[in-house]
C-alpha cells in the first residue's frame, strides 16, 4: 500500500548515528510507537552502507539491549560495496557477472587485437611492445566500463562524441573507445556474462520492484547511504514509500538556506544529498530528524562548506555570532607537523593516549595509506596492535610473498638480485633442511654472486660457477672466504646450483604457449621451491582463492611468453590485500574514509589533510575530457570532492576532532586541504586568532619523544695496536694505502676483515682494468723478444678470451670492447718504439724486497705490469693504466710511490733471474681506449737526481714510515691524505666516517 508521504529521515553528523539508530530500532522505528503488537525484531531488515558498519550495529543493538540474547534483525550493506545477497530476492535469471580478472584478460586480447589493425598509431605501437603499457591501457578502459555500468547510461552515446571538432589523434583514440561500444559488449553476450557494475545495478532496481509490488515483508530501513549510484536511488525511493520502511539520510544540512541549496556546486558537501532527495520525488523540507537538533558543530561546518559564491556573508554573518563560534570549535584541534614522520608521531601519541580514559574509544580516519602504516608501526612501540581497515598487501604474507619474488625474478630476466632475494625467502628450501640450505647459499652467493659474477640469466649463472671454480687456484685475489672452500662445499655447492637452474629452467624462455600452461610451470616451480608450504593458512588460502582464478579465466587470455605471464599474474597479486582479524583493538582503529563511515569514536583523528591528499586533485580521466563526459551523461569529477567533503565533515563533528596536515612531504613543501583553509578563513572572518584551534602539543611531544638529554657523536679513531700486531709485509700498492689511509692497512692486515665485494656487481672501471691487463699481459708473455707479424690479431684474440665471460654485459659488448679494439690497435702501432734495444719483456712479474727495521724483518713485495730488459745493461719498468696516471708531482713527492718502489726492489736484486741495471726508466701507459686511445707517459726525476736516486729516496721514505708504525703510540689514523675528500673509501663505514666529520663540522 502506498503511503501519503515517504519517510525520509537525517541524523545530524557526529558521532551518534549507529547510536541513535540501534535505539530507533529497539523502540519499534520506524513503525508506529504506540502500536501495542509489531513484529518480532528479526523482522527488521537494515541496509547500511558497508560491511563494518553493519557488524558495528549488531554490536550496538547487543549493548542497548542490555547484553541480553537478541535475534538481530537482517544486517547488511546497500550500495556499491557488497550487493550480490540482493540476488536472493529477485526474480527470473541474469547473466552470471563476468570476474574482474576475466574482464581484464578480454580487455587485454581486445586491445592487443586493436593494435594489429591499427600499426600506424603510435599508441598500438606502444601496445605491441610493452606488457605493461598494455596492462595500464586495459586497466584505465576497465575503470571507465565500471562508471559507464554505474551511471546506467551505455555507450550510445560515443556518436554524438565523433561529432566534435577533433585532432587526428583524439579521433584515433575514440575509435579505440568504440571497442568499449562493440567488441567487449559482445564478448560478453557470447559467453552469457555481464559486467559486475551492471549486473548488480540490475539487481538492485529488481529489489526495488520487488518491494514496490508490495512483496517484502517486515519493516525495512535503509541508513547512511548518499544514493551516489541510480540504482541505489532507486532502491531508496522504493524503501522510502514503503509503509513499513524509511530512508535515513547522513549528515542533511536542514538550516541552510533556499538560495545556497538551490545553488549547490559538485563539490559541496550537500550535493550528493541534493541530488538524492530530487531522486526521492520531495524537497528538503520534508525530510524529518531523528534528533531534536543539529547542534554548533554542524551550524559551524556548515559555515565551513559555506559555496564559495556566498562566502562574503561570512563577515556579516559571524561577527555577529562571535561567541557562538568558540562554543562550536570546542574539542576542535588542528595540528601542523613540520613533516609525515611527525604527524604520524603525533597521531600514534593521540591515539595512546586515548587509551588511558576508560572506554574511551579513538579512530584514525585517512585516505593516505602511507601515513596508516607509519601510525601502526608507531603504535607498536607501545605494543599496540591495531588494524588497518584498509589492510595488508597480500603480497608480503605466505606464498604470495613468494609467488611475487619468483614474478619479479622472471620480470628482470633472472638477475642475480631477484634470485637471491627468492632463495632467501623464509619458505623456500628446494627440498633440503633449513641448515643445508643456508650454508650453500651463502658460500654461492659469496663465491659466484659478488663481485662481478652474473647480473642475469641463469646460464650465466653456471657460467660464472665454473669459471669461479676453475680459477680458484690460480687466481692470488680469491677473498679468504673463498680461497677457505674444500672440494668438498664446492661439490654441495654444485649440487644447489643445479637444484636452482633445474627448477627455474623452466620460466627461463622466450618461447610462446597457452596460459594456462604458464600458469601451471609457474605453480610447479612454486611446489619446487617451497615443497613443506602450509596451505591451510588464511593468507595462503587467499592466495588459492586467487590463483584459481586466474586459471579458471585462462580461457580468455591468449598464449604468451613468460615475462608477460609474470608481469600480468604481478599486477594482480599486487592489488590485493589481507586483513589480519587477530590484531583488531577493541577501543581503537584505523580506517580509510569510505569504512569510517557511520563508526563511532570518542576520539576523531582525520590525519592527511593536505590538499592533494584529502581531497585528492579532481581528474577526469585519461579516455574523456569535461566536455566528453557532459554529452556522455557521466559526472564530473568534482562530485568525487563533494563526497569526500561529506566524510569530512561527519567526522568533522565528533566531540573531540584532530585535524592533521604535513608542512613537507618527501623534502617538498605542501600546503593544507582547502577545508583547513576555509575553516582559517572563517575564524579571521570572526576576528579570531587564526591559531584559534591550532594545538601543537602533540607535535612538540613527538620531536622530544626521542630526542636525548646529551649528544655525544663518536670521534674519529685512533687504533694504536701493540707492536706484535703490527704488519710487516706490504705491496707496492699498500704503500700508497698506508700513506693515504693508514686505518685501511689496520682493517684489513690488522684486524683482517677483507670487504666483500659488491653484490652483483656491475661493470665498473676496476673490472676494465683488469681485462685491460690480463689481456696485454698475455700478449706480452706470447712475444718476449720482438714483435711478432700478426700481434694485432694476436692481441685481440686474447682479448676475445678475456673479455668472453663478460660479453653477456651491454656496457662491455658495446662499449669497452671497441675501445679494447682502439687501444690494441694503437699499442701495436706504438710498441715497436718501446721495444727498441729490447733483449726481453718480462710481464707479470713477482718480486720482493727484504729489510729490518727496529731488528723485525719487513718485506716489500710486488707484481709488476712488466719490466723489459734493455741492451747497455738498461731496464724500463712499465705500468699499464686505463684511468689517469698519476702526476709527475705526485710520483716525485711520494704520494704515488709505485713505480720508484718497483724501481728499488730491482735496483734490490728483488726479481729473480733479472739482474740489477745501470740506468732505469719509469713510464706509464695510458691505455683507455677512448678518442686518444693511448698515451706514454715518462716519469721524470727532479733536478739533480736520476731515477736510481729517486728510487733511494722513496724507499728510505717508506721505511722511515714502518720506523714510526713500529712505535706502538703510532695511530692508524683514517683519511690522512685522501685523493679526493669526496671519494668513498672502502672502511669509511667501520670508521663511522661520517659520524665523526659531522662532527667536526658542528664544533668549528
Amino acid at each position: 500500500m502506498k503511503i501519503e508521504r515517504p519517510r525520509v529521515y537525517t541524523i545530524a553528523p557526529g558521532g551518534h548515528f549507529l547510536d541513535v539508530l540501534a535505539k530507533k530500532i529497539l523502540a519499534g522505528f520506524p513503525l508506529d510507537e504506540t502500536q501495542d503488537s509489531r513484529p518480532l525484531l528479526s523482522d527488521w531488515t537494515i541496509l547500511l552502507p558497508t560491511r563494518r558498519a553493519a557488524r558495528a550495529l549488531s554490536r550496538m543493538l547487543y549493548e542497548k539491549a542490555g547484553h541480553k540474547t537478541l535475534l538481530l534483525p537482517n544486517i547488511r550493506p546497500i550500495g556499491d560495496l557488497d550487493e550480490e545477497h540482493l540476488a536472493q530476492n529477485s526474480e527470473g535469471d541474469l547473466p552470471n557477472a563476468i570476474s574482474a580478472t576475466g574482464q581484464l584478460f578480454i580487455m587485454l586480447e581486445l586491445l592487443q587485437q586493436w593494435a594489429a589493425v591499427n600499426p600506424q598509431l603510435g599508441l598500438a605501437r606502444e601496445i605491441a611492445a610493452s606488457q605493461s603499457q598494455c596492462l595500464g591501457l586495459a586497466e584505465s578502459l576497465l575503470e571507465l566500463v565500471e562508471q559507464v555500468e554505474i551511471e546506467e547510461i551505455g555507450f550510445e552515446k560515443i556518436a554524438e562524441i565523433y561529432d566534435v571538432d577533433l585532432s587526428s589523434h583524439r579521433a584515433a583514440i575514440l575509435s579505440l573507445l568504440a571497442i568499449l561500444q562493440i567488441a567487449l559488449p559482445q564478448k560478453l553476450h557470447v559467453e552469457n556474462l555481464l559486467g559486475a557494475a551492471e549486473r548488480r545495478s540490475r539487481l538492485i532496481r529488481m529489489e526495488a520492484t520487488h518491494i514496490m509490488e508490495g512483496r517484502h515483508k517486515g519493516p525495512l530501513i535503509a541508513a547512511g547511504s548518499t544514493g551516489t549510484i541510480p540504482a541505489t536511488r532507486a532502491l531508496l525511493k522504493a524503501i522510502a514509500n514503503y509503509q513499513q520502511g524509511a530512508v535515513i539520510i547522513p549528515g542533511l544540512d536542514c538550516e541552510m538556506g533556499e538560495d545556497e541549496w538551490q545553488n549547490l556546486a559538485a563539490d559541496h558537501p550537500q550535493h550528493s544529498l541534493k541530488t538524492l532527495i530530487a531522486g526521492l520525488d520531495i524537497i528538503r523540507s520534508e525530510v524529518l530528524p531523528l534528533e531534536p537538533e543539529a547542534g554548533l558543530r554542524n551550524w559551524a561546518s556548515s559555515e565551513i562548506m559555506r559555496s564559495s559564491q556566498t562566502t562574503e556573508k561570512w563577515h556579516g554573518i559571524l561577527q555577529n555570532k562571535s561567541g557562538k563560534l568558540p562554543a562550536a570549535l570546542k574539542g576542535i584541534n588542528l595540528i601542523e607537523a613540520p613533516n609525515r614522520h611527525i604527524e604520524a608521531r603525533s597521531i600514534a601519541l593521540i591515539l595512546r593516549h586515548a587509551l588511558e580514559i576508560p572506554d574511551q574509544r579513538a579512530a584514525l580516519v585517512t585516505p593516505d595509506r602511507d601515513l596508516a602504516s607509519r601510525v601502526k608501526a608507531e603504535l607498536a612501540r607501545w605494543n599496540i596492535s591495531i588494524e588497518d581497515t584498509a589492510g595488508v598487501p597480500l603480497t608480503q604474507f605466505g606464498i604470495a610473498a613468494l609467488a611475487q619474488r619468483l614474478l619479479d625474478l622472471v620480470i628482470s630476466g633472472f638477475s642475480t638480485a631477484n634470485l637471491v632475494s627468492l632463495l632467501r625467502h623464509p619458505d623456500c628450501n628446494l627440498g633440503l633442511s633449513h641448515a643445508q640450505l643456508e650454508a650453500r647459499l651463502n658460500q654461492l652467493e659469496v663465491a659466484v654472486m659478488r663481485g662481478y659474477g652474473p647480473t642475469s640469466g641463469l646460464q650465466n649463472l653456471k657460467t660464472a660457477f665454473e669459471r669461479t671454480f676453475l680459477s680458484r687456484q690460480e687466481n692470488s685475489h680469491l677473498h679468504p672466504v673463498i680461497a677457505k672452500l674444500s672440494d668438498d662445499d664446492w661439490q654441495a655447492m654444485q649440487v644447489v646450483a643445479d637444484k636452482i637452474v633445474s627448477c627455474l629452467a623452466p620460466l627461463d624462455t622466450n618461447e610462446t604457449i597457452p596460459f594456462l600452461e604458464q600458469l601451471s610451470r609457474i605453480w610447479n616451480c612454486l611446489q619446487n621451491l617451497a615443497p613443506q608450504l602450509d596451505y591451510e593458512k588464511p593468507e595462503n588460502q587467499k592466495f588459492l582463492l586467487i590463483w584459481q582464478e586466474i586459471q579458471s579465466e585462462a580461457v580468455h587470455h591468449t598464449p604468451t611468453d613468460a615475462v608477460t605471464t609474470a608481469v600480468l599474474i604481478s599486477h594482480l597479486l599486487r592489488k590485493e590485500t589481507v586483513r589480519n582479524e587477530d590484531v583488531t583493538h577493541a577501543r581503537l582503529a584505523i580506517y580509510g574514509v569510505l569504512e569510517a563511515r557511520l563508526m563511532p569514536a570518542d576520539v576523531m583523528v582525520l590525519g592527511g589533510l593536505n590538499e592533494g591528499k584529502w581531497p585528492s586533485q579532481p581528474d577526469s580521466g585519461p579516455w574523456l575530457n569535461r566536455p566528453m563526459r557532459k554529452i556522455f551523461g557521466l559526472n564530473q569529477p568534482e562530485r568525487e570532492i563533494g563526497v569526500s567533503a561529506h566524510d569530512f565533515v561527519r567526522g568533522f563533528a565528533y566531540p573531540t576532532v584532530y585535524l592533521t596536515w604535513s608542512k613537507r612531504l618527501d623534502d617538498a613543501p605542501q600546503i593544507p586541504s582547502r577545508w583547513i583553509l576555509r575553516l582559517r578563513a572563517v575564524l579571521k572572518a570572526a576576528n579570531l586568532p587564526e591559531d584559534f584551534a591550532v594545538n601543537q602539543y602533540w607535535v612538540k611531544l613527538a620531536e622530544a619523544l626521542d630526542e636525548s638529554e646529551g649528544l655525544s657523536p663518536v670521534s674519529k679513531p685512533r687504533p694504536a695496536p701493540p707492536n706484535v700486531a703490527r704488519p710487516n709485509k706490504f705491496s707496492v700498492t699498500e704503500v700508497e694505502k698506508l700513506i693515504r689511509d693508514p686505518y685501511a692497512i689496520y682493517a684489513r692486515k690488522i684486524l683482517r676483515l677483507e670487504p666483500l665485494p659488491d653484490f652483483a656487481r656491475q661493470a665498473d672501471p676496476p673490472l676494465r682494468g683488469t681485462l685491460f691487463h690480463e689481456a696485454i699481459g698475455n700478449w706480452n708473455k706470447l712475444q718476449p723478444h720482438s714483435l711478432l707479424p700478426d700481434c694485432f690479431e694476436l692481441l685481440i684474440a686474447e682479448g676475445k678470451k678475456t673479455f668472453a665471460p663478460f660479453m653477456g654485459d651491454p656496457e662491455i659488448s658495446s662499449f669497452w670492447w671497441p675501445r679494447f679494439k682502439r687501444m690494441a690497435r694503437w699499442l701495436c702501432e706504438n710498441e715497436p718504439a718501446l721495444r727498441q734495444s729490447l733483449l726481453h719483456v718480462n710481464s707479470e712479474i713477482s718480486g720482493q724486497l727484504e729489510f729490518e727495521i727496529n731488528d723485525i724483518p719487513h718485506k716489500l713485495t710486488v707484481r709488476a705490469d712488466r719490466i723489459d730488459q734493455l741492451e747497455n745493461d738498461g731496464s724500463q719498468i712499465i705500468d699499464y693504466k686505463t684511468g689517469i696516471p698519476p702526476s709527475g708531482k705526485q710520483v716525485v713527492s711520494g704520494l704515488s710511490p709505485q713505480l720508484p718502489l718497483e724501481a728499488a726492489i730491482l735496483l734490490g736484486g728483488g726479481f729473480d733471474q733479472l739482474v740489477k741495471p745501470s740506468n732505469i726508466q719509469l713510464l706509464y701507459i695510458q691505455i683507455s681506449g677512448g678518442l686518444q686511445p693511448g698515451k706514454i707517459v715518462a716519469v721524470e726525476p727532479p733536478e739533480n737526481m736520476n731515477v736510481k736516486d729517486l728510487a733511494q729516496k722513496h724507499l728510505n721514505g717508506f721505511k722511515s714510515l714502518l720506523g714510526k708504525y713500529a712505535n706502538s703510540a703510532q695511530h692508524y689514523l683514517p683519511r690522512v691524505m685522501p685523493l679526493k675528500d669526496q671519494d668513498e673509501q672502502e672502511y669509511d663505514h667501520l670508521s663511522r666516517f661520517k659520524e665523526w666529520m659531522l662532527a667536526a663540522k658542528i664544533n668549528e
